[in-house]
C-alpha cells in the first residue's frame, strides 16, 4: 500500500507531451487533509468575522440608544430640579403666609425669629446629582461612555414621588390659609409684605461692623441701594407717625401699621407725606437718599414687631 503512486497527466495545447505528474499515496493523504483542514479554518474565521460585525453593530446600536436614553434622562432631571425649587419657593411662600397670619403659633414673635431662610432646609429638598451612584460602562475604541443604572431609575422615582407628595400637602395648605384669609384682611393689609424701593439689598438685618465707629452692633434693618431720587412706598396701610431728622438716620419716616407692628425708613432725600397722615400699601411716601451718617445712596429699612427690629425679609413677600 505505501508504494503505491497515483500519477496525474496533463495536456497542453502548446506542447505535444504530456505533463505527468506522480504522487504517493501518502503525500496524497497530506495533501488532501491540508487543504480540508484550510477549507475548515476558512469557514470559522468567516463565522467569527461575520459574528465580530454583528456585534460591533449591535453594540454601536446599543450605545446610540443609551446615549438617546442618558440624553432624555438628563432632561427629566432637570425638570425635575425646577419642580423642586418651585416647591421650594412655594413653600417658603406659604410659610411666610402663615407667620403674617399667626395661623400657626399664637407666639408670633418667637416664630419670626425662627424664620428659616435656607432653601433646602425649607423644602426638605437634598439636591443630590441625579447620576450619583454606581454607573455601567461600554468600551468602545478605548473610550468608555456611562450609562444610568437601575439606582439612577429608583433614585428618579423617588424624587417623582416626594415632589408629588410635596405638592399635594402644599395644595392642602393653600386651601387651609384661604379658608383663613377671608377673617383676617385687616391684619392682611397692615403687614408690610413688599420691598419698599427697588434696587439691591447691600447690607442685611443683623449683627456687623458699624461703618463708622467700627464696633459690632446690630444692623436693625437692611440697606437697599438705590440711585437717589428712586420712590420709596408705604409696604402696608397704615397711619404716619414721624416724619423728621435724626442725626444717624437722616430725613426719616415711621408708620404704624396696627398689631403691634411699624416700619422706618431712613437717609431719605425728599419725604411726601405728613404725621397723622393715613397711607394705603404701594403709596409713594418718599425718595432715596443719602442724608444721616450714610456711606452713600440707599434706604435703610426697619420692620419693628412691639418695638423690637425684625428681619424685614421675613415679611417681603414679593421676593426677586
Amino acid at each position: 500500500m505505501t508504494g503505491k503512486k497515483i500519477s496525474f497527466i496533463v495536456f497542453t495545447s502548446n506542447t505535444a507531451n504530456p505533463i505527468k505528474l506522480e504522487l504517493g499515496y501518502r503525500t496524497l493523504v497530506f495533501v488532501t487533509l491540508g487543504l480540508f483542514f484550510l477549507f475548515v479554518v476558512s469557514v470559522l474565521l468567516l463565522v467569527q468575522f461575520n459574528q465580530f460585525v454583528l456585534e460591533s453593530l449591535e453594540k454601536k446600536r446599543v450605545i446610540a440608544e443609551n446615549q438617546n436614553l442618558k440624553k432624555q434622562l438628563s432632561q427629566v432631571e432637570n425638570k425635575i430640579e425646577a419642580l423642586e425649587l418651585s416647591l421650594a419657593r412655594s413653600k417658603s411662600f406659604i410659610t411666610k403666609l402663615k407667620l403674617i397670619t399667626n395661623s400657626e403659633d399664637p407666639s408670633y414673635g418667637l416664630n419670626l425669629a425662627q424664620m428659616p431662610v435656607n432653601l433646602e432646609s425649607r423644602s426638605g429638598f437634598s439636591f443630590v446629582p441625579f447620576y450619583s451612584g454606581p454607573e455601567e460602562k461600554l468600551s468602545q475604541d478605548g473610550m468608555a461612555l456611562e450609562l444610568p443604572t437601575e439606582q439612577s431609575y429608583d433614585l428618579l422615582s423617588i424624587r417623582i414621588d416626594r415632589s408629588i407628595e410635596e405638592t399635594e400637602l402644599q395644595e392642602q395648605s393653600l386651601t387651609e390659609l384661604w379658608q383663613l384669609l377671608s377673617d383676617r384682611q385687616a391684619f392682611l393689609a397692615a403687614m408690610p409684605s413688599v420691598k419698599p424701593s427697588r434696587g439691591w439689598i447691600s447690607s442685611t438685618f443683623g449683627y456687623r461692623p458699624h461703618p463708622f465707629s467700627g464696633r459690632t452692633v446690630l444692623h436693625a434693618g437692611i440697606d437697599i441701594a438705590a440711585n437717589s431720587g428712586t420712590p420709596i412706598v408705604a409696604p402696608a396701610s397704615g397711619v404716619v407717625t414721624f416724619v423728621g431728622y435724626d442725626e444717624g438716620y437722616g430725613k426719616v419716616v415711621e408708620i404704624d401699621h396696627g398689631f403691634g407692628l411699624s416700619t422706618r425708613f431712613g437717609h431719605c432725600s425728599q419725604i411726601f407725606v405728613k404725621i397723622g397722615q393715613q397711607v394705603n400699601r404701594f403709596d409713594v411716601i418718599a425718595s432715596v437718599g443719602n442724608t444721616g451718617r450714610s456711606t452713600g445712596s440707599h434706604l435703610h429699612y426697619e420692620v419693628r414687631f412691639n418695638g423690637i427690629p425684625r428681619n424685614p425679609l421675613l415679611f417681603i413677600l414679593d421676593e426677586d
